[in-house]
């Protein structure tokens, strides 16, 4: 008989197994649920195969990346979808996880999908127990893509002039291209690892574009800017520079192409244009100053009118109207008409409208007339502007006025007209005097001649029997007959100074002054002692400049004599208005400097004639020969002490 207690123990035994076993597979079912709901979420796709590698399970990722359902694909093999010639690559892989050696690498394979498209993906694959394995495909289509542009484009760099440079995320160097390279002298041993701003910019770098540069980098945009880089060798050059950030699948950063081209060469014709430019604006504006200052200049000292082609003024300037009275109003719009004063006839101003009408300019003088009626004289320059066709559309005239210079001309003509009236007279004045002189000369001679010679015989006649008294009387009578002749003749001699034509030549005035020294019997030097310098030629007539040295000479002399020793110095002593100035010094009884001006007037003596014989002309005609030769005379001296006279010749040329 079976025990009922022990019976029912069984059974609650069998119950609770029942129950944990029924709990524990509904929590394995709901896990295993979640991990599928999980894998379902994954990017990359998940795949199960049997032992014959048959695929028994896909997740979404693989409908996603492949475009086909994942009903469709199931009991197929993987290697159906890759590209034939990674096929081998697969298999390895699966035989590998089958008998227990799967690689660790993950090799990248070829896979089309459903529209075509080549997919890289990146495989791996674990064995399960019992056969079968477990595996995963990472879709990195887009990296594998990045990878083989950027091959493409460091390949092409290689071969461009830009200057290329390509860093990591943090901004160090990973390559450069050999024109980097050759630009720059850095390779890429010095740049690899290091950040290129530390190697390349220096004291001339912009440092707000530095700062721009890194704050794009920053925020990961794109910057296009310009900047100054130094060489190796430590030498500026002025570089255009694009930096691009490159990025992953997952839109990170990974590296930056920095796309470089030398841009020195542009710098520096842009400097030199800057530096053109602001040389020609300066230009420009000191030539707009000088315009401005020339047109103020104009405008207060001449007069500007500007007519069209027919002659219609268009323009005056403001010295117009204050000369003429006219306003502006009143004379644009008008011609030349309202001006005109009717001095000019008509073939005048035919002639000027015909010079320029051709093109040329044309210069003279107009008398116009101001409002009132008064005379205007203007130095007038009238200059054509010519058009495409070279035909003059108009005229530019610049005025001057002349009006107090004309005035002041005809003047000079008037009283040119009355000197030369007067000259006439004067000369028929020094005609009939000199006539008059050589009459009185010649008419005064014949009695003086007279008188000396009936003196002389009743002297002779009445030797012996006149008183003592008597005597003196006639001697004085005889005396002063002599000195009548002598004063006649030297009048004669000065008023034919004047008229007598000059004959210029190189005269030797050294020898000439020791001719003269020895005509006067100074060559004895007991009593006269000479001091007598080197001397020039001059120009001059000879005749007359002996008698001037004959009589300056005589006087140093004379005046001297009453001295034990007579010093005469003669010497050239400097230079006036071009001219040399001579001097001739003695020690004799000197003169009054108050009395100076009579010296040169005819007939004026400063000594009594008892003390020094003279008729006083001598130093007269001195003066007038001077001046005929374009010298002057002067004189210094002090009572006893001497006198010295300066006179100017001008020198001989060579």
């Amino acid at each position: 008989m079976v025990n009922p207690r022990v019976n029912g123990d069984q059974l609650l035994t069998t119950d609770l197994h029942v129950e944990a076993t029924y709990r524990l597979t509904e929590a394995l079912v709901e896990s295993e649920a979640r991990m599928r709901r999980r894998v379902e979420l994954l990017t990359e796709i998940v795949f199960e195969t049997d032992a014959a590698g048959g695929i028994v399970f896909l997740n979404g990722a693989w409908a996603r990346a492949m475009l086909q359902p994942v009903s469709a694909c199931l009991g197929r093999r993987l290697v159906e979808f890759v590209h034939p010639e990674d096929v081998p690559t697969v298999l390895q892989q699966f035989a590998a996880a089958t008998d227990g050696t799967a690689a660790h690498d993950r090799p990248l394979v070829r896979m089309d999908s459903a529209d075509g498209v080549q997919l890289w993906m990146e495989l791996s694959v674990s064995p399960l127990p019992g056969g079968g394995a477990v595996g995963v495909l990472h879709d990195v289509t887009r990296q594998k893509r990045a990878q083989d542009e950027l091959a493409k484009v460091s390949l092409v760099a290689s071969f461009t002039e830009n200057l290329v440079l390509i860093t990591d995320a943090h901004g160090c160097t990973e390559w450069v291209n050999p024109a980097f390279t050759a630009r720059t002298g850095f390779t890429l041993e010095d740049m690899f690892g290091k950040k290129p701003g530390h190697l390349l910019q220096g004291a001339g770098s912009d440092q707000e574009v530095v700062s721009k540069i890194g704050a794009a980098l920053r925020e990961g945009r794109s910057i296009r800017t310009e900047l100054t880089n130094y060489t190796k060798a430590g030498e500026p050059y002025w570089v255009q520079l694009q930096i691009t950030p490159i990025r992953n699948a997952a839109g990170e950063i990974e590296q930056y192409v920095s796309v470089q081209s030398d841009a020195s060469d542009r710098h520096r014709a842009e400097l030199e244009i800057r530096a053109l430019n602001t040389g020609l604006e300066k230009r420009v504006q000191e030539r707009a100053l000088q315009l401005a200052q020339f047109k103020s200049a104009l405008d207060r000292h001449g007069l500007v009118v500007i007519s069209d082609a027919q002659g219609i003024i268009t323009y005056v300037n403001d010295r117009v109207c204050d000369l003429t009275g006219f306003s502006r109003e009143e004379l644009v719009g008008s011609t030349h008409r309202l001006l005109n004063s009717g001095h000019h006839p008509a073939a005048f101003f035919a002639e000027l409208w015909a010079t320029i009408q051709s093109g040329k300019v044309w210069h003279g003088e107009i008398l116009n007339h101001t409002r009132t009626g008064a005379p205007l004289w203007v130095d007038t320059t009238i200059v054509p502007f010519v058009n495409e066709a070279g035909v003059p559309d108009q005229y530019i005239s610049i005025q001057t006025d002349v009006t107090e210079r004309r005035i002041a001309e005809e003047r000079v003509t008037q009283l040119y007209r009355e000197v030369e009236a007067g000259g006439a007279q004067l000369r028929e004045a020094n005609r009939e005097l000199e006539s008059f002189a050589y009459s009185v000369s010649h008419d005064l001679r014949a009695p003086l001649r007279h008188i000396h010679g009936y003196l002389d015989m009743l002297r002779r006649a009445t030797a012996g029997q006149l008183s003592e008294k008597a005597e003196r009387y006639v001697q004085t009578a005889a005396s002063a007959s002599v000195q009548m002749g002598q004063l006649i003749d030297d009048l004669l001699a000065f008023s034919r100074m004047g008229q007598a034509e000059m004959r210029l030549e190189r005269v030797d005035l050294d020898g000439l002054v020791r001719e003269v020294v020895v005509g006067l019997g100074g060559n004895d030097g007991a009593r006269v002692e000479w001091d007598i310098a080197p001397l020039p030629h001059v120009a001059g007539d000879a005749a007359m400049l002996r008698q001037v040295l004959v009589n300056l000479i005589g006087n140093a002399v004379k005046y001297s004599g009453k001295r034990e020793v007579a010093r005469v110095m003669i010497a050239p002593v400097g230079v006036e208005d071009g001219r040399m100035v001579f001097a001739i010094r003695d020690n004799g009884a000197g003169f009054d400097m108050a009395y100076a001006g009579k010296l040169f007037g005819v007939f004026q003596r400063l000594h009594h004639e008892n003390e020094f014989e003279g008729t006083g002309i001598g130093l007269a005609i001195v003066r007038r020969i001077l001046l005929r030769h374009g010298g002057r005379i002067w004189a210094e001296s002090a009572p006893e002490q001497g006198a010295t006279f300066f006179f100017t010749l001008a020198l001989a040329g060579s």
